[in-house]
């Protein structure tokens, strides 16, 4: 009877067709990459904590992250928790490299950290949308009555979005927009409001 084994040729014989092109295997995989992040929670009272949770996508080597007015300020970790204890508004920088790539996300003023001494209600905020991270549709809850005009803008500052909600149609749907952080902006024509939101 005779045999159908066929010998298999060694990997030279089917990696060399390639290097007489000139192709290297690794042009063969993707080596792209976009750095991202998101958290629970942007706002919090001095001496918290917030967890920063890394959404980049891509083959990843090293990360690197940068955390103005955070402690630690620095972090390799992929999801880091940093210490707060001073008021004011910080921003966070996050870079990944990999062999070919890298790519950066710097967002300024985003950890908003406030004095909560006293009586003061913090957990209450007048301006909120939720669920954030979300899908792009947000449920919006306005401080007062009246109608609000809604502007959506990503994080160069280029508006994206806009509409008019109120008391009884607070749905904002912003799903046709791309995964990342955006920052929605109320105005009723007597003061502003802005939270930052982050579209899974």
């Amino acid at each position: 009877m005779e045999s159908d084994i066929y010998p298999i040729p060694n990997a030279s014989y089917i990696i060399n067709p390639l290097e007489d092109y000139n192709i290297s295997m690794f042009e063969c995989i993707d080596y792209q990459i976009q750095a991202n992040f998101f958290v629970l929670n942007d706002t919090i009272c001095s001496g918290q904590t917030i967890q920063f949770f890394n959404s980049s996508v891509g083959l990843i080597d090293s990360i690197s992250w940068d955390f103005e007015g955070g402690k630690p300020e620095s972090s390799s970790q992929r999801n880091p928790t940093i210490f707060y204890d001073t008021v004011g508004e910080f921003s966070v920088r996050l870079i990944i490299k990999n062999r070919l790539y890298s790519d950066t996300i710097f967002i300024d003023d985003f950890v908003d950290v406030r004095d909560c001494s006293g009586f003061q209600e913090f957990s209450k905020k007048e301006f909120n949308v939720y669920p954030n991270p979300g899908d792009g549709n947000f449920e919006v809850i306005l401080p007062g009555e009246g109608t609000y005009n809604i502007s959506v803008y990503d994080i160069t500052g280029q508006m994206v979005h806009t509409a008019t909600l109120s008391k009884t149609q607070t749905v904002l749907d912003i799903t046709s927009l791309k995964s990342g952080v955006y920052i929605v902006c109320a105005k009723n024509g007597v003061q502003d409001y802005k939270e930052r939101v982050i579209i899974k």
